[in-house]
């Protein structure tokens, strides 16, 4: 499961990604970082969106829920992102 989100088609966005992985530059792409640094295998060619929301306040909650549901996922930076979000809107 990889959590994302871009402006361009999926194609697009699977293409980048896997350009980065093949040419090893983890610094370009969450999915490269993965494969490159973490010896994930990415099947990119079964690559499919499994959920879209309109807009960047859904995309977060949204992404909370999948990350609560998922508690062994892991993605370079997204669990403290979360993180800072649950400490911004707690109650003082």
């Amino acid at each position: 499961m990889y959590i994302g989100q871009t402006d361009r088609s999926i194609e697009t966005r699977i293409k980048e990604h896997h350009q980065h992985t093949r040419l090893g530059h983890p610094d370009k792409s969450a999915v490269a970082e993965l494969v490159v640094n973490h010896n994930h295998l990415i099947k990119f060619q079964d690559t499919w969106i499994f959920s879209t929301v309109p807009g960047y306040m859904d995309y977060l909650i949204r992404q909370a829920v999948e990350l609560e549901l998922h508690p062994d996922y892991e993605q370079g930076g997204w669990p403290d992102f979360v993180q800072g979000l649950e400490t911004s809107f707690s109650s003082p």
